[in-house]
């Protein structure tokens, strides 16, 4: 099987007709915000949001200044939830 084709075809896309190619297809797709787990850029309050799920609910951690405090909020939390 060749897939330089293919290859050739996904090569010519922007990233955003790959987004929208994702949700043509209805394939579940998330860009995130952070490079970190559990962390997000809240726009309304214009800082840093950290959330941990546990047991398919959101438990909201606060609201940050800086991406990496968020971060740490969120490793503290899920320590605390894994018990490691």
């Amino acid at each position: 099987m060749n897939c330089l084709p293919l290859q050739a075809r996904l090569d010519s896309l922007t990233l955003a007709q790959v987004e929208a190619k994702f949700r043509e297809a209805g394939t579940f797709f998330i860009r995130s915000t952070s490079r970190h787990r559990g962390v997000s850029w809240c726009k309304g309050e214009e800082k840093w949001q950290a959330k941990l799920s546990v047991n398919g609910t959101n438990i909201r951690l606060g609201f940050f200044n800086e991406e990496d405090e968020a971060a740490r909020a969120y490793d503290a939390a899920a320590l605390r939830k894994n018990g490691r």
